[in-house]
């Protein structure tokens, strides 16, 4: 189970975590339910990229609807490209994961399974399932670091979504003091 700390969300402390009895613990070991624990948690971290991302096409689209400022406007722009492109790095990785790595290793343990002979068969089948998933999900020790580059991507992309809601607003607020500004200054020159 992840540590958690101070300001956490729910997208940093969810995690599945199974507990099965005898007989199904035979087959499904500590082990192999740490393996499951792992590939879950990949999954939800890319599902949260995914969905950070497009909570910023959303926030971002409102934000071009409202703001006046050319600058704003020019930067919501560069930004919403930056965002589709790593939306298409996310989207590709988990059709990857999903298709290419998930349910290819599901079509051959389904094929294993139903060569089984014994128990001992179906514990190397699924031992070769588990094993597939964390190779071709990059989640074992040999991909150690791509995974450390993906959690990376990861990473950058939840602080350009947080850096970019921020800058939306300060330059809103910018825009705001600026014309309460111009207000104050043409009502003290019609005084005059």
């Amino acid at each position: 189970m992840p540590s958690t700390a101070h300001g956490d969300t729910g997208w940093d402390v969810f995690s599945l975590d199974y507990h099965v009895d005898a007989p199904l613990s035979t087959i499904l070991s500590n082990d192999m339910m740490q393996s499951y624990l792992t590939i879950s948690n990949f999954l939800w971290r890319l599902k949260r990229v995914e969905h950070a991302l497009s909570s910023a096409w959303h926030i971002s689209m409102t934000a071009r609807q409202i703001s006046r400022l050319p600058a704003v406007r020019h930067t919501l722009h560069r930004s919403h490209l930056l965002r589709a492109e790593m939306l298409q790095l996310i989207n590709s990785i988990q059709y990857y994961v999903m298709f290419e790595v998930l349910e290819t290793s599901w079509q051959q343990l389904e094929q294993q399974m139903s060569k089984a002979a014994g128990l001992d068969d179906l514990i190397m089948a699924h031992k070769g399932y588990i094993s597939s998933i964390m190779k071709g999900a990059m989640l074992d020790t040999a991909a150690l670091p791509l995974l450390n580059a993906l959690q990376l991507i990861f990473d950058t992309i939840l602080r350009f979504r947080a850096v970019q809601v921020c800058t939306l607003i300060v330059n809103e607020q910018r825009w705001l003091s600026d014309m309460t500004h111009r207000k104050v200054s043409s009502l003290q020159l019609l005084k005059l």
